[in-house]
């Protein structure tokens, strides 16, 4: 059994993966094998990322990425005229070894627009969530719900916040050295004055999140961007670049 989460180049990868032709993409590969061949047991598509838990050889799981960030990519490409990576590097994999983080892992997938801000609760369009409740056309469901004793059992398991530490995109993305806190603040301050920074929590979304996205690429971590206007650091994630 293992975990994939898989990030896109963010900053050449301006659609969603979880766009409607995207999620085709990516998700017609694994829905068009055989169930038993790869099972997956939980997805969740994001904006620039997204997971998978699936039990497959290494050899049936190497042929299966290849075939679906291929496929997604030649989709990508040709929709938007594109050239070059969409994904960062090749996946990456967290073995699952026992019962219990086999369920974390499946909980943090699907509690993934939680934390990142989009949704309140985790019925969620591009996840494998709703397919528990409904005839799944992707997810092999049926261990799940047997080992937590049903559908009511899934949705109140699902109710709690998982705190458990989870290999998330992050883990995988290529390092980049972060700014110092003073020299980042300074960058920030030659953008915009203490003011505005200190009450652009409450400003019209449009303005808040214009302010945010040049404060990013202006280098600034989200932690620093958190800490100069308080907003949440799911938000921010959630806030596109210009």
């Amino acid at each position: 059994m293992k975990h994939l989460p898989c990030d896109g180049a963010r900053r050449r990868t301006p659609d969603r993966f979880r766009e409607r032709r995207g999620q085709e993409a990516l998700l017609g590969a694994p829905a068009n094998r055989k169930q038993q061949d790869a099972p997956i047991f939980a997805w969740c598509l994001m904006d620039n990322h997204f997971h998978l838990v699936i039990q497959a050889s290494l050899p049936v799981l190497s042929l299966m990425m290849q075939q679906i960030m291929s496929q997604y990519a030649s989709s990508f490409n040709m929709r938007h005229q594109h050239t070059g990576h969409v994904f960062n590097q090749r996946f990456k994999s967290e073995p699952i070894n026992d019962d219990s983080y086999f369920l974390t892992v499946v909980r943090y997938v699907h509690q993934n627009p939680i934390k990142a801000g989009i949704t309140k609760t985790c019925f969620y369009p591009w996840s494998s969530y709703g397919e528990y409740f409904d005839a799944p056309r992707i997810t092999s469901t049926a261990l799940i719900l047997e080992m937590l004793g049903g559908i009511g059992a899934f949705q109140s398991f699902h109710d709690i916040s998982s705190k458990e530490k989870v290999l998330d995109v992050d883990s995988v993305r290529p390092k980049t050295r972060s700014l110092p806190d003073e020299e980042a603040f300074n960058r920030a301050f030659r953008l915009y004055n203490r003011d505005l920074l200190r009450d652009i929590k409450g400003a019209e979304r449009s303005e808040r999140d214009s302010t945010i996205a040049s404060l990013k690429e202006a280098g600034l971590t989200f932690r620093q961007i958190e800490r100069l206007t308080g907003i949440g650091r799911g938000i921010i994630q959630n806030i596109k670049t210009h």
